[in-house]
């Protein structure tokens, strides 16, 4: 049944529509217009004609569909599936990151995505060189500080577009873009560059809130279009 929705719902709406226009003419004459006398010299033969090119749009239609349209969709499912998991990864590395900086400062986020005023919040209260959820060594008990985990969520989101991109033949042109401006956002160009010249001497992060805050406005739009075009691969 799934299957079936993805294939209805992939075709192109303007073929779809004059399918429909078609089948609508031929019923409407043959079951009301062929009982109607000319109205005009010629208008059977123009009736006929108009039929035939009709009949003639439905049978390339539905070659079209079975031959075509199925194994391209199919195709396409099947990548998107594939493509459809990375890009969730994408969104799930900002908001992992966004649940630990919750629980680390303790403050309980009204919904999904912090607003501007708990991002403030949340970034006074945490040291950037203090640790951060995430474990260098079990060995030697090593975690790593808050500008390292920055670090770690970004290398997470990165990989997950590098392999989209390896399918870039078959992507959406907008998914394509939504993606670039967030592989190449502010926010991971200031953690790049920080993250090398470690430590840093401030005592929260409220430097890095700015830049944050735009990464999530980036992650949202991406959210946004996963569940209105995506949603069907899941």
């Amino acid at each position: 049944m799934k299957k079936n929705l993805i294939l209805l719902r992939t075709l192109r709406k303007d073929i779809t529509i004059l399918f429909f226009i078609c089948l609508a003419t031929i019923i409407c004459i043959n079951f009301w217009l062929i009982n109607i006398p000319e109205i005009f010299t010629c208008g059977a033969k123009i009736g006929v004609i108009v039929e035939k090119l009709s009949l003639s749009y439905i049978s390339a239609f539905i070659f079209y569909f079975l031959v075509v349209h199925i194994k391209t969709q199919k195709d396409k499912a099947n990548i998107y599936t594939y493509i459809n998991k990375k890009v969730y990864m994408v969104i799930g590395s900002c908001l992992g990151l966004i649940n630990e900086l919750s629980k680390s400062s303790n403050i309980n986020l009204k919904e999904k995505y912090p607003n501007s005023e708990e991002l403030t919040q949340m970034f006074l209260k945490i040291n950037p060189n203090e640790n951060a959820p995430l474990l260098l060594s079990v060995t030697s008990n090593i975690y790593a500080n808050w500008i390292q985990y920055f670090e770690y969520y970004k290398k997470r989101s990165n990989d997950a577009t590098e392999k989209i991109f390896l399918k870039m033949p078959f992507l959406d042109t907008k998914l394509v873009n939504l993606l670039a401006k967030i592989d190449d956002c502010s926010h991971f160009m200031v953690i790049r560059n920080t993250v090398n010249t470690m430590p840093i001497k401030n005592t929260d992060l409220t430097s890095f809130q700015n830049t944050f805050s735009d990464y999530i406005e980036l992650i949202k739009e991406l959210e946004k279009y996963a569940e209105e075009k995506m949603k069907i691969y899941k």
